[in-house]
């Protein structure tokens, strides 16, 4: 006999043991006692929550033989259960709108609406994917779906209900299935070991259930992968899940932790080497800790027995790292990872990115960064100028005989102004204070900025002239979020108003050590590609041009071997 996957053999055939869908199960439950059968269903929700299972058994219920009509609870025994459940029933059609998507599918499917169900009560006709259909398709299907004939019912299943018509919606009566919980993935996971007679550790089930992100099918299909990597041996264990996963163990985030706490960075680099061995994925190792952080900032406000995940085992270093962890340390920390993560795709070496936000969270200081990073300019990179740049271009950016003393970046050195010093009110110091912030925003924001002078102060507003239409509209936009971080850098908050310049008026002249704001162009060129060199010093040479183009595909390859 052939293998049969384990969520095709252990399919829920009742109400009963759909897991997590009580508000659904229930109300089919009492519509199919009351009587009161809809003519057309939407099943809508994330993959492997149940919803084709849900309609199968809809379908049994209506054609159950064991009484006189349909009934909630399907005997699974009759000749008309037993036909649904092996998929031969002539009268339970399963369609997927993703292969049968076109008008001249929905034609045959109208035609064959009109006959009388040839061995059921009901004929059911339950639609995968829907969302699939062309828009012709559903069209064709609306007059059908609204008045089928009496013994018809409609099953419409699919995961992205933003893309059915409201016609259709408002055809049909909706469910939504939810992610399973933590626990009834457990559940299931500990049900369908006990069936197949699994031994499995409780710590190999909970990451699993972790794993599977609140899908049963996902659960199932991860509980066999393993499975099939572990058989001969007693145990499920959870190193047999990590491997097969290319999860993180709880004893290495248990050591990337410690050395944040103790803010050890050479210990974060031998971290990031051993991790590397073993075949992790950046963004697996950033998974694995943003959970054990989370564990550790529950433990700190002490709610770890109810949401405990990773660390579950030990719930006393759990609690002991919260009391070396700051809650405002903490929070940083998972910021400083959540955008590391969302970088991963953009960044070709992934294992530097990795070291160097390990390190900068455990030598950093979440107090400093509140001012934003100061990001001065690179120097020039000679080998790897991509275009050149005309002589006009240069000229605007060379250092006039009369400019401050330059750092070694290039650059001439803003004047520092600190929070914690006099909180400027006079429109003088506003201008100074706002010079500086816009020379230590990040690079997202820099570009809206460049060009920006505060000008004159309307009662507490001060007002911001630029001279580009685009970046004005685009200060407007963020204005809250520029708002709030000015005012981190004057110590107070200053509304601000972000105006167009008149185009006969001249550039307000910045206070002396301010630096002259770069023309836009330039400033897009440094920011993306790096700083462009000189077209008449320095031009792109073929093994410079080849060198971007030979970079090695490994995410996690170490730049020292490049």
């Amino acid at each position: 006999m052939a293998y049969t996957s384990l969520y095709r053999k252990y399919r829920s055939q009742g109400f009963d043991e759909v897991l997590g869908q009580v508000h659904i199960t229930r109300t089919l439950r009492n519509a199919l006692n009351s009587g009161r059968i809809a003519h057309a269903y939407l099943f809508t929700g994330p993959r492997g929550t149940g919803k084709t299972s849900t309609a199968r058994i809809l379908a049994k219920a209506l054609n159950c033989l064991a009484g006189t009509g349909p009934t909630p609870d399907p005997c699974g025994v009759c000749d008309a259960c037993v036909r649904i459940r092996d998929g031969s029933s002539m009268d339970v059609m399963e369609i997927d709108a993703a292969s049968n998507r076109g008008i001249d599918d929905i034609r045959r499917l109208r035609e064959g609406v009109k006959f009388a169900p040839a061995e059921e009560r009901y004929k059911v006709y339950v639609i995968d994917e829907v969302h699939q259909l062309t828009g012709e398709s559903f069209n064709a299907l609306l007059k059908t779906l609204e008045e089928p004939p009496d013994n018809v019912v409609f099953v419409l299943a699919t995961t992205e209900q933003q893309k059915v018509p409201p016609t259709i919606l408002s055809r049909c009566q909706r469910f939504d299935f939810r992610r399973g919980s933590l626990e009834d993935l457990k559940d299931r996971i500990r049900t369908v070991c006990d069936g197949e007679g699994w031994a499995i550790a409780p710590e190999a089930v909970t990451a699993l259930a972790i794993a599977a992100s609140g899908g049963f099918r996902d659960a199932l299909g991860l509980l066999e992968q393993v499975a099939a990597y572990s058989t001969g041996t007693d145990r499920i264990e959870l190193a047999d899940v990590n491997t097969v996963l290319g999860a993180v163990g709880s004893e290495r985030m248990a050591q990337t932790v410690t050395a944040i706490v103790n803010r050890d960075a050479a210990a974060c680099f031998k971290v990031v080497d051993e991790v590397m061995a073993e075949g992790v994925e950046a963004r697996q190792f950033f998974a694995g800790l943003r959970r054990t952080l989370r564990d550790i900032l529950r433990a700190g406000v002490g709610a770890i027995e109810e949401g405990a995940t990773v660390m579950a085992a030990e719930p006393a270093w759990l609690k002991e790292q919260a009391k070396a962890l700051s809650t405002t340390r903490l929070m940083w920390i998972i910021d400083c990872i959540n955008e590391a993560e969302r970088d991963l795709r953009w960044v070709p070496q992934q294992r530097l990115l990795v070291e160097a936000v390990l390190v900068k969270v455990a030598t950093g200081d979440p107090a400093m960064a509140a001012l934003g990073p100061i990001d001065p300019s690179p120097v020039p990179r000679q080998d790897s100028a991509r275009r050149a740049v005309s002589p006009a271009s240069y000229e605007t950016r060379r250092q006039p005989e009369d400019r401050p003393p330059v750092r070694e970046t290039g650059r001439p050195a803003p004047p520092v102004f600190s929070a914690t010093g006099p909180v400027p009110h006079d429109l003088e110091s506003l201008k100074k204070v706002w010079a500086h912030y816009c020379s230590v925003v990040g690079p997202s924001t820099r570009p809206i900025l460049a060009g920006s002078v505060a000008v004159r102060l309307q009662g507490p507003t001060l007002v911001i002239e630029s001279h580009s239409q685009l970046m004005t509209e685009k200060a407007s936009q963020r204005r809250e979020k520029l708002e709030a971080d000015f005012a981190k850098a004057a110590g107070r908050h200053v509304p601000l108003s972000f105006v167009l310049a008149k185009p006969d008026s001249t550039p307000k002249t910045e206070p002396a050590g301010v630096e002259e704001p770069e023309p836009l162009d330039q400033l897009a060129y440094r920011v993306l590609d790096g700083e462009p060199a000189p077209p008449d010093d320095i031009q792109p040479s073929p093994a410079a041009q080849d060198d971007d183009d030979t970079r090695s595909d490994s995410p996690w390859q170490d730049p020292s071997e490049e």
